[in-house]
């Protein structure tokens, strides 16, 4: 008897062409080189959108001075000294060699136009835009939610610091080399085993650990990725440690955990060195714990409503007990579900410990700096929390078929609102005054952000504004010593000199040891003609600090009014072997030499030395310094050679185009040796 119902293998027979039917154009759709092309040049696109307008924008007064343009080192371009100082010391509490010389590179292409600098950020991070796109298509065969991925990272408000933040290079060019490392990691396990393959990824992963040190988690990562996408764990199982194969995959991080931990020992050191690093006795361990679960929970809610994004997060001498309580909460919730449902959604699970765990180096248990968290910190972490949403939201249609049209149509939604306000957090960063007065309108109690702000005003001519915000700022932390120095700069650039001195010798009792604070207290003490104090305070400077230039310079400024003029030249000359060709400088060493040569009891023969010395250092080019010897030979009676030498002087001055008025005193003293030495008998003709 039939039953009228088709036999099982029958409807599998049915169902196979089906299969292929459209299996066959989605491999060949999602490898089209045009279309991958297409969405490389939507990312690029995107990225422009939001981030071109940073080619007219400025440096701002965040660490940029430091980095580039107030950095002699950097702004000078590629010189020898400058690469090798780049390879031998360390920046900013790090040792950066590739992002110092990425700098160097951007000065000597765009000089100090801040424009090029950012430009230079911009193409970095669509690079990085880029190159995560193809590693996760090439890794997953996913065209679309790989394209997802790549797009949100590249226009996510979190990642607006790090890409138009010029001193934020570090960031951008890590990014680079962490793509590339995950690349050649991809193109070496999807292979048979190969040294070269394998000294290729070590070699990109040591390239991104000389742009920034954050990279020490790669070996993390590359586990990560070794569960999923790459599959090298048996997924379906929680991979045993005693399998030959998880024992294999684990032994071949084990170089890059070597490289890791001494990055991180070398790091350690040079910050607890410079004071980056944060005694427990400034913050205490339970309140280091309580911002690590409190910064996570915050950067999750930023990632999903990137709204009041600031510069500057300050710490808090406490948090709230249920914020605690709810962070624990949701984070442990988080990680059981990644966990759990980790066979099922193995995209869960890397993506959430991804963000855990990139994010570890920064997150506050080793305390640098004062910041509760950053948005930078973001940069390459908020990679994991997209993955893990791209992929499962990707999931839900196939489960729901009617979910197709509604996840596709909010994924672009989403996309356009993250890039306007990617556009709009971008706009904050065109000045430091724009920068910093939307800090305080995100933040409270934002120390930095009112002492910052109070120095753009400064430097804007504004001192009477930027003195209520240093007091706005000491209001908030009496013990900033940063503060105090910029309010007594303040003050003495208003003419209040008391106020001035108490605001420095205030900062300099927070701390004792700071070559500025001693080097502006020596100033004012100058202006305010107590000499000996100010000689005093600017040898302790100079001692701290020997190869700051301008301390060199400010204590000869001390020594030459105290009327030590042979100190006084010692000091200039060390100021202008560190900067040979500051005109300021030059000017002083040259007065110098001549108060030396016409003072009462005058050292004719020693300030004939001291000028030869100075012209020789020059190559006997510097007009100014030829010009000085001339006079101290007329002065010592050697009127021919007077004669010659500013002849010299005045040649130079011509060639290089002096100002006129040099010109003509030169013009003018030649025909006063001219007729010093007829009036002596001595021949003046030349030769």
């Amino acid at each position: 008897m039939k039953s009228g119902r088709k036999p099982k293998n029958a409807k599998s027979a049915t169902l196979r062409p089906l299969a292929k039917k459209i299996s066959r154009p989605q491999a060949i759709t999602s490898n089209n080189p045009w279309l991958l092309f297409g969405v490389c040049a939507f990312l690029v696109l995107i990225v422009w959108i939001i981030f071109g307008q940073t080619w007219k924008f400025n440096f701002v007064n965040f660490d940029d001075e430091i980095y580039v343009y107030d950095n002699p080192n950097v702004s000078n371009g590629l010189t020898l000294h400058g690469i090798a100082m780049a390879f031998t010391a360390y920046h900013m509490d790090n040792w950066v060699p590739l992002t110092v010389l990425s700098h160097m590179l951007d000065c000597q292409i765009y000089g100090l136009n801040a424009g090029g600098h950012h430009l230079s950020n911009v193409a970095l991070h669509a690079t990085s835009a880029v190159l995560l796109f193809l590693i996760l298509h090439r890794m997953t065969a996913a065209l679309w939610r790989s394209a997802v991925v790549g797009a949100l990272f590249a226009i996510h408000p979190l990642s607006v610091e790090s890409v138009v933040w010029i001193s934020a290079r570090k960031d951008v060019l890590n990014g680079v080399f962490f793509m590339l490392t995950l690349l050649a990691y991809a193109s070496y396990a999807r292979k048979p085993a190969s040294l070269a393959r394998y000294l290729a990824v070590l070699l990109m992963f040591a390239l991104g650990l000389m742009c920034k040190s954050m990279s020490v988690t790669m070996p993390f990562v590359l586990l990560l990725i070794d569960y999923w996408p790459l599959r090298r764990f048996n997924v379906a199982t929680f991979p045993p440690l005693n399998s030959s194969a998880t024992q294999r995959l684990f032994i071949e991080k084990v170089p890059f955990v070597l490289i890791s931990a001494a990055v991180c020992v070398v790091t350690f050191v040079f910050q607890k060195q410079s004071g980056a690093v944060k005694p427990l006795a400034t913050i205490a361990m339970p309140l280091r714990l309580e911002n690590t679960v409190v910064s996570y929970a915050r950067y999750l809610g930023k990632t999903i409503w990137p709204d009041n994004l600031s510069v500057y997060y300050p710490m808090p001498t406490d948090w709230v007990f249920g914020l605690v309580v709810f962070s624990v909460a949701l984070l442990a919730a988080l990680c059981v579900v990644a966990v759990v449902f980790r066979k099922k959604f193995p995209f869960l699970f890397v993506g959430w410990f991804w963000f855990l765990g990139m994010l570890v180096p920064v997150i506050g248990l080793v305390k640098v700096g004062d910041q509760a968290m950053a948005d930078r910190y973001m940069y390459l972490p908020q990679i994991g929390l997209y993955l893990a949403l791209t992929w499962f939201v990707a999931d839900l249609p196939m489960r729901l078929p009617r979910l197709r049209l509604v996840a596709t149509g909010a994924t672009f939604v989403i996309i356009a609102i993250l890039m306007w306000r990617a556009r709009d957090q971008t706009s904050y960063w065109v000045n430091s005054e724009t920068l910093w007065t939307h800090a305080l309108d995100c933040t409270s109690g934002n120390v930095l952000g009112y002492s910052n702000l109070g120095d753009t005003l400064f430097q804007n001519g504004q001192t009477d504004k930027a003195i209520a915000h240093y007091q706005e700022a000491l209001k908030i932390d009496p013990g900033f010593a940063q503060a105090h120095n910029n309010l007594g700069i303040a003050f003495y650039k208003n003419g209040q000199v008391d106020q001035a001195i108490s605001e420095f010798n205030q900062a300099l009792t927070l701390d004792p040891q700071n070559a500025a604070y001693l080097d502006n207290l020596g100033d004012t003490l100058l202006g305010n003609g107590q000499v000996a104090e100010a000689i005093k305070d600017c040898r302790e400077a100079s001692k701290i600090d020997p190869d700051n230039a301008a301390y060199h310079d400010d204590f000869g400024d001390a020594l030459y009014d105290g009327g030590q003029m042979e100190d006084a030249v010692t000091q200039f000359q060390a100021a202008l072997k560190i900067e040979p060709y500051n005109k300021s400088f030059q000017n002083h060493l040259a007065q110098a030499i001549l108060k030396l040569a016409t003072s009462p009891d005058a050292n004719i023969k020693k300030a004939l030395e001291l000028a030869r010395q100075a012209n020789q250092l020059s190559g006997d080019k510097n007009p100014l310094f030829l010009r000085v010897q001339a006079a101290v030979e007329s002065q010592g009676g050697l009127y021919s050679e007077a004669v010659e030498t500013a002849r010299l002087a005045l040649s130079q001055a011509t060639k290089n185009q002096e100002n006129p008025a040099m010109i003509e005193q030169l013009q003018h003293e030649i025909a006063v040796y001219q007729a010093e030495a007829l009036a002596h008998g001595a021949d003046t003709k030349r030769p």
